[in-house]
């Protein structure tokens, strides 16, 4: 492996002089990736528009060869000597034309990308590249940090991703001004950080501005103001605001049909959203109409083991477990718990859900093995996701002293008012629940 190249050195500044102009170009494409990080050879070869990705290899050895880019096991990496001595051989126009073609090469590459984690691999080249544009007052910094917080959003770094948001925000607003669409797409993504920390009344006045501005730019019925309203659907429920979250939920709805037509996922997902808003309201009926048509949809464009199909099985077994058609609600039950577990993502909430709602009707019925089982996998995904005490995990551990005392929460209330004699035990379970100890 060479060592760090002198770039003061004369035989250095010949080799470069000598290098042919693609080389050279190269070489300055390579100087804005991340330092010492190896280089994407595959990003190299859509900003080259080559489809062979051994022409790049071969040039990279070729300047690995004099000094210019470093050897290493897994591929070439950049260090930051070189990279200051290339781009002084460049004027100020060429090198931010360079990197403008880099970094929406870039955000070309992240395009493409299913899931936010798949940018993992090129994380450091794209919070390089972020910053670098951001310094040249280019609007695609504000993608690449909007990149970068879906990314830590998706990890669960919600501090994390609400810095990118605003980043990408504060760099669309000074480059495309407010009102256009690019400040609205972050806009939502940091009104969802901010609603996966509970501040909700911030993430509200994120959607609504979204939503207002997306309805200004691009058309009341555009898919776009769909989503503003969607979520704000979303945390509207959660402000307890349910006639209001309904009326948004029911026009996102209306919008994504009209636009997608019934077969589309983001209309199961808005017959999903609106279905489980009208559990809230206790129009059951109703809900499960909605509930129903999610999980057909899915079913359809996704098959009958998708973790889209698990959440409309949890949504109705919701339903049937409150009409207190119990054979249904288990099946749904059932059926969510085994799409979920086959999925292996062991940290879901809804599964957790799934399994608690599922103890819950094996608890009454008095089934209390099977009860405790469901009850210990869900108290396992809630303990590893939430803050010790949170209600779900709080709630979860009443239940399962109910259960080790044989007893279910309805029946425990019906004693206390049928004004039996409970035991020690009993009362203590009380005082635990309604923070004193109730007097026989």
């Amino acid at each position: 492996m060479p060592g760090t190249p002198n770039t003061n050195n004369t035989t250095f500044e010949e080799n470069y002089e000598q290098l042919d102009p693609a080389s050279q170009y190269l070489l300055l494409v390579c100087s804005y990736c991340a330092l010492n990080t190896p280089i994407p050879i595959d990003l190299l070869s859509i900003i080259l528009e080559r489809e062979v990705q051994e022409d790049e290899i071969n040039k990279l050895q070729q300047l690995s060869d004099l000094d210019f880019i470093e050897r290493i096991t897994n591929g070439f990496q950049i260090q930051a000597s070189v990279a200051k001595f290339v781009q002084s051989k460049f004027d100020s126009l060429k090198r931010k034309e360079v990197l403008g073609i880099t970094a929406k090469a870039l955000e070309t590459f992240c395009k493409t990308m299913e899931n936010p984690s798949d940018i993992l691999p090129y994380l450091k080249h794209v919070d390089a590249l972020a910053q670098k544009t951001q310094l040249n007052k280019l609007a695609v910094s504000g993608f690449l940090s909007g990149y970068l917080g879906n990314y830590w959003l998706s990890e669960g770094n919600i501090q994390e991703a609400g810095l990118y948001y605003r980043r990408a925000l504060l760099v669309i607003e000074t480059v495309s001004g407010v009102d256009s669409a690019e400040y609205t797409e972050h806009l939502n993504n940091l009104g969802s950080a901010l609603y996966k920390i509970n501040k909700l009344d911030e993430a509200k006045k994120c959607f609504e501005q979204a939503v207002i501005t997306d309805k200004k730019v691009l058309g009341k019925d555009h898919p776009a103001v769909a989503i503003g309203l969607n979520n704000l659907g979303q945390v509207m429920l959660e402000l307890n605001n349910t006639d209001g979250a309904i009326i948004h939920l029911e026009n996102a709805l209306e919008i994504n049909t009209r636009h997608y037509g019934l077969n589309h996922p983001l209309v199961a997902s808005g017959f999903y959203n609106f279905g489980m808003a009208l559990i809230d309201v206790g129009d059951l009926q109703r809900a499960k109409v909605e509930l129903t048509r999610s999980l057909a949809i899915r079913e359809q464009i996704f098959g009958d083991n998708h973790p889209s199909v698990a959440e409309s099985h949890h949504g109705l077994g919701m339903v049937f477990q409150t009409i207190a058609n119990i054979p249904d609600a288990e099946m749904h039950y059932h059926q969510a718990i085994k799409i979920w577990e086959a999925d292996k993502k062991m940290d879901n909430l809804q599964l957790a859900a799934s399994y608690t709602n599922l103890g819950g009707i094996l608890h009454v019925s008095k089934d209390f093995d099977g009860a405790k089982v469901n009850y210990l996998n869900g108290l396992e995904i809630f303990e590893a996701c939430l803050p010790a005490n949170d209600k779900n995990i709080r709630d979860l551990r009443l239940q399962i002293k109910l259960l080790d005392l044989k007893i279910s929460m309805p029946e425990l209330l019906e004693k206390m008012e049928a004004g039996e004699n409970l035991t020690p035990d009993l009362i203590g379970l009380l005082g635990e629940i309604f923070g004193d100890e109730p007097k026989n």
